[in-house]
């Protein structure tokens, strides 16, 4: 994997990263609904995994993005070429496990390596975190359409990794929405970022690119 030490004495959040780096939780959570219904009738005319189809968007939105690709490493703040998606399983015993998904251009291609993935992860059935950086976390919650949602994080400060939350697809309006939660540590990006994140995804949900 690819990767680049930035230099935080000349980086351009530099102050910003400093100043939430010093807090006791330097995390921030947004959380919103988003129309789903396009999606959802494409991945259904397709015969295609809604989860995985948008776990793809979310994974392709985060390597949009600059800001996600970076990862707080020690003293040191890493940028990564390419980023991951890391969500959780749930095998037939409701045991919680991870897994690693590879990103690919591919939409096709990305949810058939994840489909192989994930049947091997449940057959192994063994918690592994992996504990990799060039990742994004991810978790269903499909029986609850929250509103807010607060994630637990490793050690005091954080390495940065975004962990996002999809909740329970329901009907308002005439429309499906789900409930998406964005958890990111505020040394590395800020609120503009996660506004971003969110319109993009939303945009992708609504028009599905077809590849």
């Amino acid at each position: 994997m690819q990767t680049t030490k930035i230099n935080i004495d000349t980086w351009e959040r530099k102050d910003a990263y400093y100043h939430y780096l010093g807090f006791e939780n330097p995390n921030f959570n947004l959380t919103a609904p988003l129309e789903i219904g396009p999606l959802y009738n494409y991945c259904k005319k397709g015969n295609q995994s809604l989860y995985f189809t948008y776990l793809y968007l979310t994974t392709r939105v985060a390597n949009e993005i600059e800001e996600f690709h970076y990862r707080i490493n020690g003293k040191d703040v890493i940028r990564f070429e390419r980023i991951d998606c890391a969500p959780t399983l749930l095998n037939k015993k409701k045991k919680l496990l991870f897994s690693h998904l590879d990103f690919m251009d591919s939409e096709a291609s990305f949810i058939k390596n994840s489909e192989d993935i994930s049947q091997q992860v449940l057959q192994n059935g063994i918690l592994d975190p992996g504990n990799k950086l060039h990742v994004i976390y991810a978790t269903a919650i499909p029986w609850v359409a929250f509103t807010s949602l607060r994630h637990p994080v490793q050690q005091k400060r954080g390495n940065g990794i975004p962990i996002l939350a999809f909740g329970k697809i329901y009907n308002q309006n005439g429309k499906k929405w789900m409930p998406v939660s964005l958890d990111a540590h505020h040394a590395l990006m800020d609120g503009y970022h996660a506004g971003l994140f969110f319109e993009k995804l939303q945009s992708y949900f609504l028009n599905p690119p077809i590849k």
